[in-house]
């Protein structure tokens, strides 16, 4: 099952055209994803992965299925607290946002000082902020290609 993450490194370039979205919104760039402007590229895309398989995954699963932590399949727009069979904790749930770039931003930065109390075992990416933002490619990458249908766990 951990190996479907590595899948994830989408071929982003057959997956998308290139014309632009509306508004700032994150959208799939031929080669890439743009976030706030920013364009990252597959290979950002891929480290982005190789993070994520390195510092979430024994956690989190991008394969629709909890393993210590909530799956995280379609995290971008996606309410808080919404995957139905994870007890998440009473400030998680408290919270009541939804999964924005920014809030992502906040939460991988220091989750405790995002949501005081949580039960994320997790310091943040404290010291490498591109790391961050890498692995926040590489979801929004996922989210938007399981929207358009091309994504490993479209349809499911």
């Amino acid at each position: 099952m951990r190996t479907a993450i590595l899948a994830c490194a989408l071929p982003l370039a057959a997956l998308c055209d290139t014309a632009a979205a509306e508004g700032t919104e994150p959208y799939l760039q031929e080669g890439g994803v743009v976030i706030d402007g920013t364009f990252y590229t597959a290979g950002d895309i891929e480290t982005g992965a190789s993070i994520f398989l390195r510092r979430c995954s024994q956690c989190h699963g991008l394969d629709r299925t909890n393993y210590k932590a909530p799956w995280l399949n379609g995290i971008l727009g996606r309410p808080s607290a919404s995957v139905g069979d994870w007890a998440y904790s009473e400030p998680f749930r408290a919270w009541g946002g939804t999964w924005t770039v920014e809030n992502l931003r906040a939460w991988l930065s220091k989750p405790q000082d995002f949501i005081p109390g949580t039960e994320m075992n997790f310091g943040g990416f404290r010291r490498s902020a591109e790391d961050r933002d890498r692995v926040i490619a590489y979801l929004v990458a996922h989210s938007l290609a399981e929207r358009a249908g091309a994504g490993p766990d479209a349809g499911e």
